[in-house]
């Protein structure tokens, strides 16, 4: 049975460098950040490498919600997919221009990760993994193109493991293209695997 524990830490934006260690020596496998949008998403862009933990999800309005300072929509309108607009009519100073100006960013950005994702529906899963008596562990990807994303889970998770065992993973054989994706959606941990390769 999976162990969950919740620990919390409150801080003031910016985070000085001693703040990102104590967050860092939780050993978060999942890291809340509650900051508010954009500062979280520019304080996980900044510090992603320096926290550690494989999954950082800003949190942002979710705990407004949580203690009852804000209402959740109607579920219909959950449902449709606009709670969003639902949220900038309840507070249209704070979030109608920034909900606007999220449109024009986002919707391009959306297309173009969608665009250079798709070819991961066709990749393969993790090849098997290789743990050696010297604390290496290698996984071999000689001559596969791509990793789906259920192999880039995959491959989290034999991260975890070999971070829970003091473990050093070394990533072999890794073409140009799964180099790319590799570098554009896999977990810090795994680009500087790819790096120490032979």
């Amino acid at each position: 049975m999976a162990r969950l524990t919740a620990t919390g830490l409150s801080f003031s934006y910016p985070a000085t460098a001693g703040r990102i260690e104590a967050l860092r020596a939780v050993d978060a496998d999942i890291l809340c950040i509650a900051l508010g949008n954009p500062k979280q998403e520019h304080f996980i862009a900044a510090n992603r490498e320096r926290l550690g933990a494989p999954v950082l999800i800003g949190i942002g309005g979710t705990v407004d919600l949580l203690v009852g300072e804000r209402r959740r929509a109607p579920r219909w309108v959950q449902r449709a997919g606009f709670e969003w607009v639902f949220r900038a009519i309840q507070e249209p100073r704070r979030l109608g221009r920034r909900y606007a100006r999220d449109i024009f960013v986002f919707l391009p950005r959306a297309a173009r990760f969608i665009v250079a994702a798709w070819p991961l529906k066709k990749g393969r899963g993790l090849p098997p993994v290789t743990p050696g008596d010297d604390g290496l562990v290698t996984v071999d990807l000689e001559g596969l193109a791509r990793l789906s994303m259920v192999g880039l889970g995959d491959l989290a998770g034999v991260m975890r493991e070999a971070r829970e065992t003091a473990a050093t993973l070394r990533l072999d054989g890794v073409g140009p293209a799964l180099r790319g994706d590799l570098e554009r959606f896999a977990p810090p941990g795994a680009r500087r695997a790819i790096s120490s390769s032979p």
